[in-house]
């Protein structure tokens, strides 16, 4: 792993006060240190950026109490923090210091913003972790959305299918919703294993996050099934039996 000096950077568009999402980089869900990761800790890393509103990186927790209610068991949550750690994609910014001073981590491809009194010495003018594929300000990012972080029946999904789900989003441009792919032979070099995939998948569909944009009859030899992430209008011409509706979040 390298690192670079950076200067500070604000999220554009919204105030971090009001940002409704997070950027997951590409680079960063390309790398080996995240596709090394199991998709239980893969899971948590979304859940973390989710706390980051463009100015409090060093101030992230993963506290036991706070995490439960988002459905991490302890032994689960623990090594998810291990398997980051030893990644390299998180920092511990502060060590816990009683129950109601737990850890604190940052997000390591971003600037630490915690006030250095807080930081240990050597933490003060740390750098960022940089990885193939980094291009600061124009690297690609996918836009983990805080409202689908917290819903309902989001939690309720294993954390492999919470992980999959921003992984076939990062497939999305803008106007392809509807053409995403979700193969093993794309998957499988992610760390994807069938049955892992086939299972995420199945959760996925069942709880309307993805939506199957064909009929399989009406593809023709092997060719790959499509899917549209379902709170996204869909961007391409395919034959529903319904109308195609977009899921709102907000209920």
């Amino acid at each position: 792993m390298t690192y670079i000096k950076v200067k500070k950077q604000y999220p554009s568009g919204r105030g971090p006060a009001t940002l409704s999402f997070f950027k997951l980089p590409h680079f960063i869900l390309n790398s080996l240190e995240y596709t090394s990761l199991r998709p239980v800790a893969r899971a948590l890393l979304c859940q973390l950026g989710g706390q980051y509103n463009g100015r409090n990186n060093g101030d992230l927790h993963l506290a036991e109490n706070p995490m439960a209610k988002l459905g991490w068991k302890r032994d689960q949550l623990r090594k998810a923090i291990a398997d980051l750690e030893s990644s390299g994609l998180i920092r511990k910014t502060r060590p816990q210091t009683s129950r109601k001073a737990p850890c604190l981590y940052a997000l390591a491809w971003q600037p630490i913003d915690a006030e250095p009194v807080k930081l240990p010495a050597k933490l003060r003018s740390q750098s960022r972790l940089q990885l193939p594929g980094d291009k600061g300000k124009k690297s690609k990012f996918t836009q983990v959305l805080k409202i689908v972080l917290s819903h309902p029946e989001y939690l309720a999904l294993g954390k492999p299918a919470q992980a999959l789900l921003w992984e076939v989003a990062a497939q999305y441009n803008g106007h392809n919703n509807g053409e995403l792919l979700l193969t093993h032979a794309h998957f499988g070099p992610r760390g994807w294993t069938k049955p892992a995939l086939k299972k995420a998948r199945d959760e996925l569909l069942n709880a309307d996050w993805l939506r199957l944009t064909c009929c399989p009859l009406s593809r023709a030899g092997s060719a790959p099934l499509h899917y549209a992430l379902s709170w996204q209008p869909l961007d391409t011409d395919v034959e529903r039996p319904e109308p195609y509706r977009v899921r709102n979040l907000n209920r």
